[in-house]
């Protein structure tokens, strides 16, 4: 989501912010910048503070799962299948990725929203075991594609004892919408198999779909 609109409160709340910056370590802040969704319409105003270090901003506080999984309502981007635009972007997907896969091996969409472009992949790599993760408020598994797609929705460790080691994961557009980057990074790195390849991608601000 791509909030906008701020405002600047006068005062910096110290108790609502993280000991220190999960960038650089820094442990001092200056005032906060409150954000609201105007995308979705969520009705949620986001809190930043800014690291007098790095400059960088960071929620606070981080939402919980329980939040987190309530920001993405059900006629979000990623949720909604078909479409000429979403096949160009699956075969660009799927062009960039083709030098990182290995002959055999299960692979992981992690954040995969419907699984659309797991269903697509499986038609051009049939027989290949297709993961997909999304974040949910209930544990719960889905097939698609006659089997050759596994759904995987629920809290981050419910898919790790689900998912299978992967010969290759991808995140596409995903880490920036992690509320701990590091952690999701750790718990992937244990799923990947010897040899196996981690890839992401993440929006480009200069990028041609950024600024349509």
């Amino acid at each position: 989501m791509t909030p906008s609109g701020l405002d600047r409160p006068a005062r910096l709340d110290m108790e609502s912010n993280p000991d220190k910056c999960p960038v650089c370590g820094g442990n001092e802040w200056s005032g906060l910048n409150s954000v609201r969704d105007f995308e979705y319409c969520v009705s949620f105003a986001a809190t930043y503070a800014e690291c007098k270090t790095c400059r960088s901003l960071v929620q606070v506080p981080m939402p919980d799962f329980e939040m987190l999984s309530s920001f993405y309502p059900t006629d979000y981007h990623s949720k909604v299948s078909g479409g000429l635009l979403k096949h160009v972007r699956n075969a660009l997907r799927f062009a960039g990725l083709r030098s990182l896969l290995k002959e055999e091996g299960a692979i992981l969409d992690y954040g995969s929203g419907d699984g659309d472009f797991l269903v697509w992949l499986s038609d051009r790599l049939p027989g290949r075991d297709l993961y997909g993760y999304e974040i949910g408020e209930k544990r719960v598994i889905e097939h698609r594609a006659s089997g050759a797609v596994t759904l995987v929705k629920g809290d981050p460790a419910y898919a790790a004892d689900v998912i299978p080691q992967c010969s290759l994961i991808t995140l596409n557009h995903v880490i920036e919408h992690l509320p701990d980057p590091r952690s999701t990074v750790q718990l992937l790195k244990e799923k990947l198999a010897p040899g196996g390849v981690f890839t992401g991608q993440t929006p480009a601000a200069r990028s041609l779909e950024h600024r349509v």
